[in-house]
């Protein structure tokens, strides 16, 4: 098994259970397997231990594998699950994938093979395995395809926001309920956006991203809403969605793991994607 070519091409956390203090989640995972073996063989099921930066973080469940004979190469799609085991491992691993365009993970499993019947018991197994960042997610830049103030009053404001992102990582996951992040415009705290959906995650590849953004009306928020349309109609709106709000998942383990999160969006397109809605009360603007 040493001698097998063993890469990943992706791994999507697909979801998580529904208990808060949750460490196991489920992963779609695909690999490129190239490999020679004169008869058909069977992988048993085991357990891979998962290594970041020298330290364990988690260990993830290796289903039963069919090999078929002679000289394979092929992609192999696992349905499988992770478990967490060192939650600080974790969010240095998420924070570097998050800023770093490729990170590196190892992987170490004690494996046992059938052939013809015969098991053959204790193959040690280990890769290390480069993985693709997110870069930031800055490669293409964030595009904002509308921006709608929906709702303007004397107590609050809530800003609809879409957005595209494109992320290039090998790295995507979705359905893990609603996230929670702290806005800023420029260097200043706004308020707190609600992704749309319960199933939005952030997939690999391009994907539209919808929020809501509620804004307590203060006066020091007036000013920064006034200094934000400033902005927008001068075409350089500065934002910036971050991972640091304490409700932003209800999964302690993602809590952590998002908590890096600090995504820059420049809005440069003026008022041709700025709408305001009827129940949007202007003068609690300028008022």
């Amino acid at each position: 098994m040493n001698h097998t070519k063993l890469s990943v091409n992706s791994i999507d956390l697909v979801g998580v259970p529904k208990e808060p203090d949750a460490t196991v989640f489920a992963v779609h995972i695909s690999l490129r397997l190239d490999y020679f073996t004169p008869l058909n063989g069977i992988i048993k099921p085991s357990t891979a231990t998962l290594t970041y930066a020298g330290n364990d973080f988690g260990s993830a469940k290796i289903p039963n594998i069919k090999l078929p004979k002679g000289h394979q190469d092929l992609n192999l799609d696992l349905n499988t699950s992770i478990e967490i085991t060192k939650i600080p491992t974790l969010t240095r691993m998420s924070a570097d994938m998050y800023t770093s365009k490729a990170i590196s993970i190892e992987s170490a499993a004690i494996i046992d093979t059938s052939v013809w019947g015969i098991r053959y018991k204790g193959n040690y197994l280990q890769r290390t395995f480069q993985l693709a960042g997110m870069n930031r997610l800055s490669t293409p830049p964030p595009k904002v395809n509308a921006i709608v103030l929906r709702h303007c009053s004397t107590t609050k404001y809530l800003i609809d926001i879409d957005a595209t992102l494109d992320n290039i990582s090998q790295l995507g996951f979705r359905n893990v309920g609603y996230l929670n992040m702290s806005v800023y415009y420029e260097t200043q705290y706004l308020g707190y956006a609600m992704s749309g959906s319960p199933t939005q995650g952030l997939p690999r590849g391009e994907s539209n991203q919808s929020f809501t953004v509620t804004i307590r009306n203060s006066p020091v928020t007036k000013q920064l809403i006034n200094r934000m349309i400033s902005g927008i109609m001068g075409n350089h709106a500065q934002f910036h969605i971050v991972g640091d709000h304490p409700y932003i998942s209800p999964f302690k383990i993602l809590q952590q793991a998002l908590s890096t999160f600090n995504l820059s969006v420049l809005y440069t397109d003026g008022m041709g994607k700025v709408r305001i809605d009827p129940d949007c009360d202007m003068s609690a603007l300028v008022a």
